[in-house]
């Protein structure tokens, strides 16, 4: 089996009425979901059109998330740099961590649990990061966990890119939002009232034929997607909504634990201290069920 078979291996879950596969060689992506075989999340037909732009596909880590002015940003006094790979805006676009080789390290039929230990390669600061996913009987849970493993504070930004099949209604709760600048390709520095788009996400509709790209500051933890809801813990602060134009009957919709372009600003980021551990926790789950 070659290097990129093997990558793209896939572990499969499942319990009663749920089905997910996973793949540990791209950030444990949950690129399988379904509930009584009707699919949840948009998956790939191949591997080839994965591979194309694995990033509209499953449920993936970005970090950090977003766009990154200049691909640079200074913490502590000194100056950080993440590769300019979107070319646009001359930014950073989600960061390197989106195909980390995740080491299973339990598994199960129901669950599975990867860690990687970051030294600077994908991300500027030295961390370990375990991602578990079990299925129960009300749906996927999903448990994000960081250790700073420095000997200093470093800055922890991150957001789930995740890509869910969306044909009939899209709620995404926002008490705010940032206006994208179609020059410079990135969001505004400040939050702003809920434009008119911001304002039918909260309020939930079908997004089919509408192109979609909002940057908001949460409301409250669930949004929901078609006959299914996303619910987050609280220290996710801000959504992302895209949908690729309207037009391809999905919706991506990302919770994030800090605004687009966070590492630049003040208070944009959660500050980890040497040797502290945060973790974050999602759940999709059937309209009919409660978390």
């Amino acid at each position: 089996m070659d290097s990129i078979s093997a990558k793209l291996d896939r572990i499969r879950i499942t319990n009663k009425e749920w089905a997910a596969e996973i793949i540990p060689g791209y950030s444990m992506n949950l690129i399988s979901l379904r509930f009584n075989d009707r699919e949840i999340i948009r998956t790939p037909k191949n591997n080839n059109e994965f591979l194309e732009n694995h990033i509209v596909y499953g449920n993936t880590l970005i970090m950090p998330p977003d766009r990154t002015v200049g691909g640079s940003f200074v913490f502590e006094n000194k100056e950080y740099f993440l590769p300019i790979n979107d070319p646009r805006g001359n930014n950073n676009l989600h960061g390197l961590m989106t195909d980390a080789d995740f080491e299973i390290i339990q598994i199960n039929g129901s669950s599975v649990r990867g860690r990687y230990e970051n030294h600077g390669e994908r991300y500027p600061f030295s961390f370990t990061c375990e991602i578990s996913l079990q299925l129960t009987e009300n749906g996927l849970k999903e448990i994000l966990s960081f250790t700073n493993i420095e000997d200093h504070s470093i800055p922890l930004l991150f957001g789930l890119h995740t890509n869910f099949v969306c044909q009939q209604f899209l709620m995404v709760p926002g008490a705010g939002e940032y206006i994208f600048d179609r020059i410079s390709f990135t969001p505004g520095s400040s939050a702003v009232p809920l434009t008119s788009l911001g304002k039918l996400l909260k309020e939930g509709f079908n997004p089919t034929g509408t192109a979609v790209s909002n940057f908001l500051v949460s409301e409250s933890n669930t949004a929901i997607i078609d006959d299914f809801m996303y619910t987050v813990s609280p220290n996710f602060t801000h959504w992302v909504a895209w949908n690729g134009g309207g037009t391809s009957g999905f919706a991506s919709v990302e919770p994030e634990n800090g605004p687009a372009n966070g590492l630049n600003m003040k208070n944009g980021y959660v500050l980890l201290d040497a040797g502290k551990t945060v973790c974050y926790d999602t759940l999709i789950h059937s309209r009919n069920s409660t978390y």
